[in-house]
């Protein structure tokens, strides 16, 4: 008795441990987000193609058979035809096994048994196809975000520049850049190239080489300078893709901004009077004709004042209802706060928006960058530091 009272516990003990490393790492929350948030974000991903509102016009029983037919063959077409089969032939098992098993015939268990083993197969695979890429992704993200001003940039007495990005994937396709120009001018940028993931990140990369190599640090004639970019990105990206783009001057020994915008978000001047000006001047967004000129615009800027730039991830990101965060409802909150610093200011945006969102995950990529003018001089290089 005592011998098999030991066995059992030593049983338990096994079982307890195994749970133990089996759900390592999780948490209630994790469960909650994986019924309440994942499940939605999956469904929403494998329907992306149906027309939600001629769905929501069916009757209720009609409705869900729709949706359960429609959420299985978004899911089976998006897998490989090889795997395809592997799944069809999984489910094929699984029905033979119920059939048997209803009938109370013999061999009943083996056709569920060859269910399993292929299903397990198919998810193998796609695990393996997975890890390798997040792997990939991973590198991809760092060497990304080392393409980008880290830090943003910083003049005592000049000017202040905040910016960050958060890529909806593990890489994206939006892009900020600052750049010092010769006669101490400072070169502000910011692009959204359409689309995500991959393809939109080596797109993002591309126009940040043709930038940088196109200005070249001189203050080239800005219309001249996305003219000749754009005709870079028609001539060497799929018809398929664009990016709206945004570019300005800064003279900080007269104050004022010559700028430029590309069909990109019109990026809003805080005056130190607590107005704000858009700025819209410009032209086609990069990519769609070869020809396509340029407008630019030259504003005068006093100290205090600040520029607030963003991609439309930023007013595009919905809540539960699908409400959008809206250019309305940002221009309210840069009114109330603009005074802040940059780096405060982009953050407080941030905060703002992910408030809205709630536990709806952001659909695009987040860019922003803010900029304080704080007084007219020279923009000098730092001094050398002490050795």
């Amino acid at each position: 008795m005592g011998t098999q009272a030991y066995k059992s516990d030593e049983a338990l003990k096994r079982i307890g441990e195994f749970y133990g490393r089996y759900t390592r790492g999780m948490t209630p929350e994790d469960i909650d987000r994986l019924l309440r948030k994942e499940t939605r974000e999956v469904y929403r991903f494998f329907v992306a193609d149906t027309d939600r509102e001629v769905l929501q016009q069916k009757p209720p029983v009609e409705r869900a058979l729709l949706a359960v037919k429609h959420l299985f063959l978004g899911f089976v077409f998006r897998l490989s035809p090889v795997r395809r089969l592997i799944y069809t032939l999984a489910l094929a098992s699984f029905g033979a096994g119920l059939y048997w098993i209803a009938t109370g015939a013999a061999g009943s268990v083996y056709w569920v048994a060859a269910s399993f083993i292929l299903v397990n197969f198919l998810l193998a695979l796609e695990l393996a196809d997975k890890l390798t890429l997040k792997g990939d992704l991973l590198i991809a993200r760092r060497i990304q975000f080392t393409l980008l001003p880290e830090g943003g940039y910083r003049r005592e007495g000049v000017i202040d520049v905040q910016a960050g990005t958060i890529p909806a994937n593990t890489v994206g396709g939006d892009y900020y850049d600052i750049l010092e120009l010769e006669e101490g001018k400072l070169g502000l940028a910011i692009g959204d190239v359409s689309g995500k993931g991959i393809p939109a990140a080596l797109l993002m990369a591309y126009l940040q080489a043709s930038l940088r190599a196109l200005s070249a640090g001189e203050s080239s004639p800005i219309a001249s300078l996305l003219e000749r970019i754009n005709r870079h990105i028609h001539s060497n990206t799929p018809s398929n893709k664009l990016i709206t783009f945004f570019y300005a001057v800064y003279d900080p020994s007269t104050c004022r901004l010559s700028y430029s915008n590309a069909g990109h978000n019109r990026p809003m001047v805080l005056s130190r009077e607590g107005g704000i000006r858009e700025l819209d001047r410009g032209g086609l967004p990069l990519g769609i004709s070869p020809a396509a000129a340029f407008e630019v615009e030259t504003i005068q800027l006093h100290p205090g004042d600040a520029l607030f730039l963003y991609t439309d991830g930023v007013t595009e990101a919905e809540n539960e209802q699908g409400q959008e965060f809206g250019t309305d409802r940002l221009r309210t909150f840069l009114l109330r706060n603009g005074q802040a610093s940059p780096e405060r200011l982009t953050r407080l945006v941030l905060d703002e928006v992910k408030k809205f969102a709630g536990d709806n995950r952001f659909r695009d990529d987040l860019t922003m960058l803010s900029a304080r003018i704080e007084t007219t001089g020279a923009l000098t290089p730092p001094p050398p530091p002490a050795h």
